[in-house]
């Protein structure tokens, strides 16, 4: 039997399924011998062998593949179910993140690319040769991987640092990454309803002293994305929904059958994902046609001065204990 007939068996019943099917299987199958196994030269594949290898053969099946990614399905599935009763309906929106999701992404990265499970993010963790030991110590430093000091970063970039790694020890913990987003929420969460939207995101970026015309620009780009996204959400939702009861439960979105929603979903993102470049253009550089080079570098240290003001601000140092609950 060939390989991908092995493939087309062992998942006859993925075969129906429009997100096992079209991303499960395609992704799958352009694996060599059908499996994932890890090889520093491939980036990521030893990470996935870390998180989905359940059987300690070195190697991931598709079997433990899908397993892992209907686990990843139904996490998101369970930060969209907002009231918690096992359904979404035809209202459900991400146009307010809840802080359990941001919460809930740090761990997933951590989960990823804490390689050597320290609960440490460091340059340990990265691929052998990623990175040059240039003074030939046996290990390499940020001072080494940026080619700058740390001390000698600008201001603001110096200040996110060390507001993020707390013992300036050049590695950071779960403890201090759990810590700086529960900063960064506290500080935008204007209402304090353990959720953020993108006029408490503009609000916070007042206070940080942005100029009004990048506020409007970035409500603008913001408000646009927010709003295809709840459209696509929606449209996979309604469409996952076979016994039309507006109550759409994750069997319902796993077991989708119909392959012309996604399509539709494609369209859409490829004809409409980028709307407007000229916005996009001034909030880098400060001008939304022709490049000048003096007005993007007058915008780069504009930015470092609202992250400065951000980071410095007392909301983001003082976290409460019980910051929504959240460990």
């Amino acid at each position: 039997m060939e390989e991908g007939e092995a493939i087309a068996v062992m998942c006859e019943p993925c075969k129906s399924e429009v997100l096992c099917s079209t991303l499960l299987l395609d992704l799958f199958g352009s694996f060599p011998g059908n499996e994932i196994e890890g090889d520093e030269r491939s980036f990521g594949t030893n990470n996935v062998v870390l998180l989905g290898d359940k059987d300690a053969d070195g190697k991931v099946n598709f079997n433990e593949f899908k397993a892992a990614v209907d686990d990843y399905v139904k996490k998101l599935f369970d930060v969209l179910d907002s009231d918690s009763d096992g359904s979404l309906d035809e209202g459900v929106s991400i146009k307010s993140l809840s802080a359990k999701l941001f919460l809930q992404v740090l761990d997933e990265l951590f989960l990823f690319f804490d390689v050597n499970q320290d609960d440490i993010m460091s340059v340990e963790d990265a691929p052998p040769r990623t990175f040059r030991d240039r003074n030939d110590d046996g290990k390499i430093s940020l001072r080494e991987v940026f080619g700058v000091s740390l001390i000698n970063l600008p201001a603001p970039l110096y200040r996110l640092y060390t507001t993020l790694d707390k013992d300036k020890n050049e590695k950071i913990s779960i403890e201090e990454a759990t810590n700086f987003i529960k900063g960064v929420l506290h500080t935008i969460d204007q209402n304090e309803d353990c959720s953020i939207d993108i006029d408490e995101f503009i609000a916070a970026l007042d206070e940080s002293k942005l100029p009004k015309q990048f506020q409007l620009a970035v409500k603008l780009l913001g408000e646009y994305y927010f709003e295809l996204g709840d459209f696509i959400l929606r449209q996979f939702v309604a469409a996952a929904d076979t016994d039309g009861d507006k109550k759409t439960t994750l069997a319902e979105i796993i077991g989708l059958k119909d392959p012309a929603v996604l399509f539709s979903i494609l369209s859409v993102a490829e004809n409409m994902g980028m709307p407007n470049y000229s916005t996009g253009s001034f909030l880098i550089s400060g001008a939304g046609g022709r490049w000048n080079r003096e007005k993007e570098q007058a915008t780069i240290e504009m930015w470092l001065n609202v992250l400065y003001d951000f980071v410095d601000n007392r909301k983001l140092q003082s976290v409460p204990a019980d910051f929504c609950g959240l460990e």
